[in-house]
């Protein structure tokens, strides 16, 4: 695999919020937190349209969403090879 092929990074946007809820018979506490991150293979760009803005985890493995802009295989991530 080739230096820099796969890049994956969390943004600092961090949110989590604690909720309490009283005057029920019991007190009800919640916790919710969210985050994003971010997600780069060498040689390919992220196409919005085809996996969204916000891609789940079945969108960011569909190749079909992933775009290729390098011009020679020797820029791409790496190769697989397959022998019997």
């Amino acid at each position: 695999m080739a230096q820099g092929a796969v890049l994956i990074e969390q943004n600092p946007d961090y949110l989590e919020n604690m909720s309490t809820t009283n005057g029920a018979e019991n007190i009800k506490r919640t916790w919710q937190a969210q985050w994003s991150y971010n997600v780069g293979l060498k040689g390919y760009a992220w196409d919005k349209t085809n996996g969204g803005a916000s891609p789940t985890n079945a969108a960011l493995a569909t190749g079909s969403n992933w775009d290729r802009y390098a011009t020679s295989v020797k820029d791409l991530a790496g190769i697989l090879v397959n022998s019997q």
